[in-house]
């Protein structure tokens, strides 16, 4: 059975367009949100949302053993370390990118 693409190449570049515009529209809404202009409860959540998806990576990672999206996910996990007031996380989390992973390969070859 043959399936046949309904939309022409103008409805489908329109739709495209769209849905950029779309995109455009949600990213300048939730700046707005980060910024606090819709309460202090659409901010947290804003921040919850950003938070896991920062996490994700960092599950990815670990779960397909790929060290280098495990070293960047971490790299920017400590900023949230440091605004949620966890100094000492966001300290010691610094150090072991920069001192052990980074190193990883000089320290541990072929591991």
């Amino acid at each position: 059975m043959e399936v046949k693409n309904t939309l022409s190449e103008n409805q489908s570049t329109s739709t495209d367009t769209a849905v950029k515009e779309l995109a455009g529209e949600f990213l300048k809404f939730k700046q707005v949100v980060r910024q606090g202009k819709l309460g202090k409860t659409a901010q947290f959540w804003i921040q919850y949302c950003d938070f896991v998806w920062n996490i994700l990576p960092c599950l990815r990672a670990t779960k397909t053993n790929d060290l280098d999206l495990h070293i960047i996910s971490l790299e920017k996990m400590c900023p949230l370390f440091f605004s949620m007031d966890h100094k000492n996380y966001a300290r010691y989390l610094t150090a072991h990118i920069f001192l052990l992973l980074l190193n990883f390969e000089t320290s541990h070859p072929g591991a």
